[in-house]
């Protein structure tokens, strides 16, 4: 770069020498800032965007690998196989009710009626406990 006695450039004479000596593909390569000569502070709301803008890249990346997956959709599966295991209790006690009555020698309308009301409270109390509280006692 041709630079005076007193340290400054005559900008003529920069600009021909920057265009001579420096590859213009080589700009727009760098990072806007980069190219001015400046870097971008990590917490600015320039490099905040930038960081976004990566999340989302990757984000978007992950799910067409199939490693995400839509949220409302995982929703309704859980919600759908929720509501699919609580018929299929229900419906368990149609069928157990008068096996267990024969096995018992019971009445079979109050071997249903027991067994029906069981059934019933142990799932409004699974559905009132959290979830970590449940994940917590399938693991024990």
């Amino acid at each position: 770069m041709p630079v005076r006695p007193n340290g400054r450039i005559a900008v003529e004479d920069g600009v021909s020498w920057y265009t001579a000596n420096v590859d213009p593909n080589r700009a727009k390569a760098a990072p806007p800032d980069a190219a001015k000569g400046r870097t971008v502070p990590p917490d600015s709301p320039r490099a905040e965007m930038e960081r976004i803008k990566a999340d989302r890249e990757r984000i978007k990346l992950e799910r067409e690998l199939g490693a995400v997956i839509d949220r409302k959709a995982a929703e309704k599966a859980i919600f759908e196989r929720a509501r699919a295991e609580r018929d299929s209790w229900l419906s368990f006690v149609s069928r157990a009710a008068p096996d267990l009555a024969a096995e018992l020698d019971a009445e079979p309308a109050r071997c249903f009626a027991v067994l029906d009301r069981l059934v019933r409270e142990h799932l409004r109390d699974l559905s009132q406990r959290p979830l970590e509280e449940l994940a917590r006692d399938a693991s024990r």
